[in-house]
């Protein structure tokens, strides 16, 4: 799976939001970052799901409930 992610540019967040995808288990491959704009920072992160210990649903309700998280644009699994 793929969620896209939009961070206030704040130190912390984005391990916190990464602390999420490793409580749940899941593995991650790949993260993607651009420079921030503007005080935002656009995250890409790409992880393995299959042996998670939550289903995708609640990986995304606790991913909204990171402090400093502003949307998730998408989720591709």
């Amino acid at each position: 799976m793929t969620v896209q992610v939009v961070l206030n540019d704040k130190p912390g967040v984005l391990v916190n939001l990464l602390t999420v995808f490793y409580k749940a288990n899941a593995n991650i491959l790949t993260i993607n970052q651009n420079i921030p704009v503007k005080g935002k920072a656009f995250v890409s992160v790409s992880a393995r799901s299959e042996n998670m210990s939550i289903e995708i649903d609640e990986l995304l309700k606790r991913l909204f409930e990171v402090q400093g998280v502003i949307k998730i644009d998408s989720i591709v699994g």
